[in-house]
């Protein structure tokens, strides 16, 4: 029974045979005990998460307000333009502030995501942001924002590349 195989329907990828099957067929001892209550169970809600998290400090950090005078990039992720927003970047504006919003298409209301302070060296060197003309020593990057599932908001080079999320969105609401 040892190997690897495909689990198709009525079998558990977990079960494997333990011992000689001696006594498979007999009930084991009762319970020592008696039943009682466990206690209180509290069950994690994911939409308990704050992002970003705050072990992404060093590539983006919410923030409640941008210091006067900073220029704020205003974008609108849309679901209807392939669930991203992108656009060219200096690295020589290192760190920028991004108001980012999020609508399910042209006529959608509009729900903010957050406003962000990004660093956009940090983002590049860990692959969540990519060199413009594919030189790394180029000094415009590709930013790139997508929606994926839940309704999470990613920092993301290229769909097959790593994400960083970012914020979550309410896709039931239009």
């Amino acid at each position: 029974m040892e190997g690897t195989w495909v689990v198709g329907d009525g079998e558990y990828a977990s079960a494997v045979p333990h011992g000689g099957w001696e006594g498979a067929d007999e009930q084991g001892a009762a319970l020592p005990t008696t039943a009682r209550s466990v206690g209180a169970v509290t069950l994690l809600d994911v939409t308990d998460y704050t992002f970003p998290l705050r072990s992404a400090n060093e590539f983006v950090e919410r923030v409640n307000a941008a210091p006067v005078g900073t220029l704020v990039r205003r974008w609108v992720l849309r679901d209807d333009n392939q669930r991203h927003h992108h656009g060219r970047v200096r690295l020589d504006e290192d760190p920028i502030y991004v108001e980012l919003h999020w609508k399910q298409n042209a006529r959608g209301k509009e729900q903010l995501v957050g406003l962000f302070r990004l660093h956009l060296r940090h983002l590049r060197d860990a692959g969540y942001a990519r060199p413009e003309d594919g030189e790394p020593t180029s000094d415009e990057i590709r930013l790139r924002f997508y929606r994926g599932e839940r309704g999470v908001i990613c920092i993301q080079a290229r769909h097959d590349q790593p994400a960083l999320p970012i914020g979550v969105v309410d896709i039931s609401l239009d």
